[in-house]
């Protein structure tokens, strides 16, 4: 079985997809699968990624009607063939190391789940964030959900995962989301875990750009936001997760909810 099963979903990134896919096949730990998930782009995105797969036997390329990010990540995840999965944003990228050392994190604690940390990269200049988790170990669930809420562990980005795990729970993304859908996975993924290991190296580098969908909120992106965190909760009751989960993603829903609709008002949309 291959070791690390990478998952890229890709849409209109040509500008940057080539650096992410660099980063993730110069791995120091080299039994590794690249899924790259071509999204429908409408620009040279999907050519790249073919020429990638042409030269490296570990890419794989899926091309799809574009159905959003979770859709293409699911499809990634359908495909993966790994002991161990980890989502990828194309326009970010990792440092060399990170396979290794989350692989070893992984193996040596006898987990489902290692949390890395991240620096931001805006306007091409590598910004350090201050380490959202700060000390390596391990991480006792629920009790560390208060503790550690709204850093980086909502992000799906900043994982590697089991596979099996995934597979065992039915943990997919919700298809029709592309706003706070990470947040949704991430918080759904957690309700399941025991603990979960924290490396303290920053292995994840966040390209911050105006266009991405983080950044370009609208209407249509408010009430998809609000729906993804409403079926988070009701997914939460009807799997009969830990109470404290649902109080949380109840306070989160309202917390990004407000932040949302500040943001619409801000742009001049209605809602």
């Amino acid at each position: 079985m291959i070791d690390v099963s990478f998952i890229v979903p890709v849409y209109n990134t040509e500008r940057y997809v080539a650096r992410c896919i660099t980063t993730i096949l110069g791995q120091t730990h080299a039994d590794i699968e690249l899924i790259l998930v071509d999204d429908g782009s409408k620009d040279r995105s999907g050519e790249i990624l073919d020429s990638f797969a042409a030269k490296d036997p570990r890419v794989r390329v899926i091309h799809k009607e574009n159905g959003g990010v979770s859709s293409a990540r699911n499809a990634g995840l359908e495909a993966a063939r790994g002991e161990f999965v980890s989502f990828i944003d194309s326009d970010d990228w990792i440092a060399p190391n990170t396979c290794e050392l989350a692989l070893k994190a992984a193996r040596d604690h006898s987990v489902d789940l290692v949390q890395y940390n991240f620096c931001k990269v805006v306007d091409g200049r590598i910004h350090e964030s201050k380490k959202r988790f700060n000390k390596e170990g391990l991480y006792p669930l629920p009790s560390s959900l208060r503790k550690f809420y709204n850093t980086g562990w909502n992000s799906v980005c900043l994982k590697l995962i089991r596979r099996s795990f995934l597979m065992e729970n039915g943990l997919k993304f919700f298809g029709w989301s592309y706003h706070s859908e990470d947040q949704a996975f991430s918080f759904m993924m957690f309700s399941y875990l025991k603990e979960f290991y924290c490396i303290s190296d920053v292995c994840y580098f966040i390209v911050s750009r105006r266009e991405s969908a983080i950044h370009s909120i609208d209407t249509a992106g408010y009430q998809n936001r609000v729906r993804t965190l409403k079926v988070l909760q009701e997914e939460l009751v009807k799997r009969g997760r830990h109470p404290e989960f649902i109080r949380m993603a109840r306070k989160f829903e309202r917390l990004n909810a407000l932040k949302a609709r500040f943001a619409i008002l801000r742009s001049g949309h209605r809602i």
